[in-house]
């Protein structure tokens, strides 16, 4: 064999292991395999499991839930998407604060595909919560989830007495309803009570004045006599001085008269 032919089963032996190297790092990659993805496009994007478990009862408090999908979900040209695609609501349908947190693939690679759902506060007993999972959720190999994906669990524990809005609202008028039935009877009896005391105040008066003009009359009348008594008194003054006067006259007369007498004599 010439040296030329050795020199191409050479170069054929190396195109050959080149190629062969080539396919065994390229078939990973088609295969969606070694990437971090968890699959290429062609795979779907799914919830695989979580912590508690879909329909899980008597979960112990405090609780963060953790949640494992078939894709990186984690990958940092997603993860800003992705923390926007949770939401959790109690059984009332009050939407619960949350935190998302989520691991850097390049440090923890194992924990690529998990994301945990961590409540910002505290969660009632006995109480059943949903955590919502939009179909905006992506990949980094930018499959989508495609639809909304829902987890629910029950608390442990009693839950807590609810009130009836219309029950508590129908005994707040019934309430009201008291309180102004007892208001208008007080107000009517105070009303009474004026009345009456007002008669009562309209009679005394009455009295009063009768009071006071019987004794005005009585005063007229005393005064009246007081008067008359006055007048007989000077009356009988005037009397007994024409009285004196005529005497004292008449005995002048008379001692004229006997003087005049005693001189002619």
């Amino acid at each position: 064999m010439g040296w030329k032919t050795k020199n191409n089963l050479r170069k054929t032996l190396i195109i050959t292991l080149a190629l062969l190297c080539s396919i065994m790092l390229v078939l990973p990659v088609l295969a969606g395999q070694g990437d971090g993805s968890g699959g290429g496009k062609g795979q779907p994007l799914a919830l695989v499991s979580s912590s508690p478990a879909d329909g899980q009862k008597n979960v112990a408090l405090p609780v963060e839930i953790k949640m494992s999908f078939s894709k990186n979900v984690v990958y940092m040209t997603v993860r800003d998407n992705n923390s926007k695609c949770f939401a959790m609501y109690s059984q009332d349908g009050k939407q619960v604060p949350i935190e998302v947190i989520m691991a850097d693939d390049q440090i923890e690679f194992d924990k690529r595909r998990d994301i945990i759902v961590k409540p910002l506060q505290e969660l009632q007993a006995g109480t059943t919560y949903t955590v919502k999972v939009a179909p905006q959720l992506e990949s980094k190999s930018g499959v989508n989830l495609d639809k909304e994906t829902t987890l629910s669990f029950t608390t442990a524990g009693a839950a807590a007495a609810t009130v009836d809005p219309a029950a508590s609202a129908s005994r707040d008028t019934a309430a009201n309803a008291t309180k102004g039935a007892t208001s208008d009877s007080s107000a009517q009896k105070a009303s009474d009570s004026k009345l009456t005391t007002s008669g009562e105040q309209g009679e005394i008066s009455e009295q009063v004045a009768e009071s006071k003009a019987e004794d005005n009359n009585n005063e007229s009348k005393r005064a009246e006599s007081t008067a008359g008594e006055g007048e007989k008194e000077n009356s009988n003054k005037g009397i007994n001085t024409g009285i004196v006067v005529a005497i004292i006259i008449i005995a002048t007369a008379l001692g004229y008269a006997i003087y005049r007498k005693k001189g002619k004599q």
